[in-house]
């Protein structure tokens, strides 16, 4: 037993050892790491793919072309300092990524589940080419929205402002009435807001109607107006003397 004990001591003190060599940056490497890595962005663009029209039936022989929508996710950068595990909720995936993946200072992949939105984590980690490889420098997130499936409705080509209208949303579960109902509020409020305006504006008309019906008599009062103030101003004047 005290021989399996001190085996167990001094594997666990070399481990440890190995482990302390492993991470043997500088505090000067890691502040510029750190600087480094805090400048690794990720974005996706929406892009336009078309099915092959070998792979399904056409009914149109001069129209075949069946488009989706697809994301291209980019990772900007990127240095030979880090390399980038990547997975999504969706897929379970894991993508790793290196300096040797650039191209024109991107790096890029494709993700084709426009149907569901998708939480994607981006972990940088350090390289071979620092002196503490393996290191967890820094953890990024990003949303892929989904495309909406009420986008093509009536309703939302009536209501394109509305946030359930989008072509792309983040919002997941929308169920059909809560669709309808959100539509409905949205367009009563516009009927009132629309009624509002028009009282507002048959005002104003009013307003301008009456200036114009009586605009001789506006201008006569407003002329002897005047004329009263500048004869009160001279007799003032005149006493002062």
């Amino acid at each position: 037993m005290k021989i399996k004990k001190l085996l167990s001591i001094v594997l666990l003190v070399f481990l440890t050892y190995i482990n302390v060599e492993a991470s043997s940056c500088s505090y000067k490497e890691q502040v510029e790491l750190d600087s480094e890595s805090a400048k690794i962005k990720v974005k996706y663009d929406v892009k336009t793919g078309y099915l092959d029209p070998s792979e399904y039936e056409c009914q149109d022989e001069e129209d075949c072309a069946v488009d989706y929508d697809y994301f291209e996710i980019s990772i900007l950068n990127m240095s030979e300092k880090f390399y980038i595990e990547v997975t999504n909720n969706n897929t379970k995936e894991v993508q790793t990524f290196t300096y040797k993946d650039v191209k024109d200072g991107v790096i890029s992949f494709d993700y084709d589940r426009a149907y569901e939105i998708t939480n994607f984590t981006f972990r940088v980690f350090s390289s071979n080419e620092t002196s503490c490889p393996r290191e967890n420098y820094r953890v990024i997130y990003l949303t892929t929205p989904k495309v909406n499936p009420y986008y093509y409705y009536l309703q939302c080509q009536n209501n394109p402002d509305h946030y359930l209208c989008q072509k792309y949303i983040t919002i997941d579960n929308v169920s059909f009435d809560t669709f309808q109902e959100q539509i409905t509020e949205y367009e009563n409020k516009k009927v009132v807001k629309e009624e509002e305006k028009e009282i507002e504006k048959n005002f104003l008309e009013k307003v301008f109607e009456f200036i114009d019906d009586n605009k001789y008599v506006i201008i006569s009062v407003i002329a002897a107006a005047g004329i009263s103030t500048i004869v009160i101003v001279i007799l003032k004047r005149k006493r002062q003397k």
